[in-house]
């Protein structure tokens, strides 16, 4: 029998959030790739995006509760035999980076030549549109430690007063989210009512400019505890947040007070999570 490995947090090992950090940092690497591949390149860029052709849109994937809208990613993109497995292994977090590993080695042998043009289109149209939705609710994850599907759920369901910050909140992370049905209805509801003040800070928001304590490097510490949340973890102490944050990932300069910070970062974290 294979000794268990220990996993410091819950499911997982410092080396394991490392390794999912860095796979973060990869898909985020490669969506800037395919970007820079096609828009860099006139004749796939007018392919992709002929006036006549089908266009990419999935703003309605936000409508979904984010399980829901990975369930449908996993999905659309024909993986949930391989995704069951990974689910199902010992270690989830090393099966995963085993076929992330895979799908980059088959990426390399296989051929676009050997693609058609329909084929090409295809794929491109449908695989975008997804990365897309994923990469965004990450992003919003790391900003506002929610998820765009969270914060649009706020919006059509949660308090009054609560609703259009966090519409506002998801169109500055994807402004697309204007094109969901939560954002054309509160839109419409604007323009009827000569609302200028929200549709003022719709402009804002369209525009996507994120204040400095948004662009700050506790966004990848909101995806770490994301994670832990999600392993069940989540419970740890000030002194293992600083631990983990401090000596393990190096995403927080410990300052004197370092130990505390942490706790009331990771506190009102788990406070948002508990008011969706």
């Amino acid at each position: 029998m294979k000794d268990r490995i220990h996993k410091e947090y819950g499911k997982l090992s410092a080396a394991d959030i490392r390794l999912l950090l860095s796979m973060l940092d990869s898909l985020e690497k490669e969506e800037s790739e395919l970007v820079q591949d096609i828009l860099g390149n006139p004749a796939k860029r007018e392919k992709v995006f002929a006036q006549d052709a089908p266009q990419i849109v999935w703003a309605d994937y936000y409508e979904m509760s984010f399980p829901k809208c990975v369930l449908k990613i996993i999905e659309e993109f024909g993986i949930a035999d391989e995704m069951s497995a990974i689910y199902k292994a010992d270690d989830q977090v090393q099966a995963l980076s085993a076929w992330v590993e895979k799908q980059k080695n088959d990426d390399l042998d296989d051929d676009d030549d050997d693609l058609t043009p329909n084929q090409w289109l295809q794929i491109i149209r449908s695989s975008w549109a997804l990365i897309v939705v994923l990469l965004r609710n990450i992003r919003s994850l790391m900003v506002y430690g929610l998820y765009i599907n969270d914060l649009i759920q706020i919006a059509r369901e949660g308090k009054p007063g609560r609703r259009d910050q966090a519409l506002l909140n998801a169109i500055r992370i994807d402004p697309s989210v204007v094109g969901c049905p939560t954002g054309i209805q509160r839109i419409s509801r604007a323009i009827l009512m000569q609302d200028d003040k929200f549709l003022f800070k719709l402009n804002l928001a369209i525009k996507g400019k994120l204040g400095a304590k948004e662009q700050a490097t506790y966004q990848k510490m909101r995806f770490v505890l994301q994670v832990l949340h999600e392993s069940n973890a989540e419970q740890l102490s000030d002194n293992q947040l600083m631990v983990l944050f401090v000596k393990e990932l190096n995403l927080y300069h410990a300052p004197a007070s370092a130990e505390k910070n942490l706790g009331e970062f990771a506190r009102n974290f788990k406070k948002k999570k508990s008011t969706i």
